[in-house]
């Protein structure tokens, strides 16, 4: 029985006394048996140590045995602590006495063995079963308020997909006007600037203002086209985020294509924050993925450096290195900075959905909660370890892909 690895602390003035109890809880499988012969001895030992049951004899010299059950009872952490009385007292007044000063039994002397061991028992079981069940109910508070907090999360989730598809639904329709009015600018362009170019030959008067524009007019157009490019990235980025929980069926992908496209859309973050080495060859097996979904991965990755670097103007040639090799079944991709790196704190923190340590403009903290959920959908797996001084390393672990039989 759990019980029996009790400890128990024995005070009584008479070794006699002391031996005999000893002696029967010894026979009956208890091993840790503290001993004191008067209460100030019981006090220093409970200073280091923390009995589970307390044996006290009323009669003893000095501080009494229910003086020193009140003091017991009177420290918090043996508020639940059985004190049990032992003693061979006539008197019927000690034995209210004891109930009255906090004790928990009364066992009068001589006792037989059987019954000490009886109330010993009796006291320890109900102890630990005390002690269980709050363990228990402890443990289901802190199961309900993660799962509550999960739940939280997933609504805040649920909510941001679809404000997001609403966001890109409303800017998606005035950016095809925009694209549409680019595309016809840049396609008349050509014969507009051969108009302006006879119109000088035969010395017209063309306005200033009209004449140092039209010579830029090119430029302003693919601009114009660039930047719309870049805002249809960026609402493909937002629709990926948007329709995550799709479930769409993973396929093959090229690792090497995946984190090519994400430095691509990530370039004009990376350009003024990093050096970056890609050296993740073309010629390893495909992995299970959905196309734009793994990419984010990695833009999330390369993105979070960045980040970390402008934060910290000491980093200035600050690198990033993607490698991946073939491990068995898997492929083991590593995406490494000598950015500032992060304190064990932080890491711990790092995978909570809206922990961030941007600031509110710069980020929302959602990137690596996601990044993890879009690898483990595909039976990977994400993990970091970061150095305060040296860097970051992100590794991802991606299955082979394989075909449904």
């Amino acid at each position: 029985m759990l019980y029996k690895q009790a400890t128990i602390l024995i005070a009584d003035d008479s070794g006699i006394a002391r031996r005999k109890i000893v002696a029967t809880l010894r026979e009956a499988g208890y091993s840790t048996i503290l001993q004191a012969e008067n209460a100030e001895q019981a006090l220093k030992n409970i200073e280091i140590l923390s009995p589970d049951l307390f044996l006290l004899d009323i009669l003893m010299p000095g501080l009494n045995g229910l003086e020193l059950c009140k003091i017991i009872k009177e420290t918090p952490r043996f508020k639940n602590t059985p004190v049990l009385m032992v003693t061979g007292s006539a008197d019927v007044k000690d034995h209210w006495e004891s109930f009255e000063f906090g004790a928990d039994d009364y066992i009068p002397k001589p006792f037989h063995p059987r019954e000490l061991l009886a109330r010993v028992d009796a006291h320890l079981d109900r102890l630990y079963k005390s002690r269980a069940n709050w363990e228990y109910a402890h443990e289901m508070e802190s199961l309900a308020a993660a799962r509550a907090q999960q739940l939280i999360h997933a609504d805040r989730l649920s909510s941001l997909g679809v404000l997001m598809a609403e966001i890109v639904h409303e800017i998606k329709n005035p950016l095809t006007y925009v694209a549409g009015n680019a595309q016809f600018l840049q396609k008349i362009t050509p014969e507009a600037l051969k108009a302006v170019a006879f119109a000088r030959e035969k010395g017209f008067d063309l306005s200033p203002g009209f004449a140092n524009g039209i010579d830029t007019i090119e430029e302003c157009v693919s601009s114009i086209r660039k930047g719309v490019t870049e805002v249809q990235a960026i609402i493909e980025n937002i629709r990926t985020f948007a329709r995550r929980t799709t479930g769409d069926k993973p396929e093959p992908l090229s690792l090497a294509k995946v984190v090519e496209k994400a430095l691509a859309i990530s370039h004009h973050r990376l350009k003024f924050a990093l050096t970056v080495e890609n050296n993740i060859s073309p010629d390893l097996p495909p992995v299970p993925g959905t196309p734009g979904m793994l990419e984010q991965v990695f833009v999330n990755l390369c993105v979070n450096a960045a980040d970390a670097v402008k934060e910290d103007p000491t980093r200035q040639q600050a690198k990033l290195r993607l490698d991946a090799r073939l491990e068995g079944e898997k492929i083991v991709c590593t995406v490494r900075d000598t950015g500032p790196g992060m304190t064990a704190e932080i890491v711990r923190k790092l995978w909570e959905p809206f922990f961030t340590t941007k600031s509110e403009a710069a980020g929302t903290g959602l990137g690596l909660s996601i990044s993890r959920q879009i690898v483990e959908s595909v039976g990977g797996e994400i993990t970091i370890a970061s150095e305060v001084g040296v860097g970051t390393t992100f590794t991802v672990t991606l299955p082979l892909y394989q075909e449904e039989k």
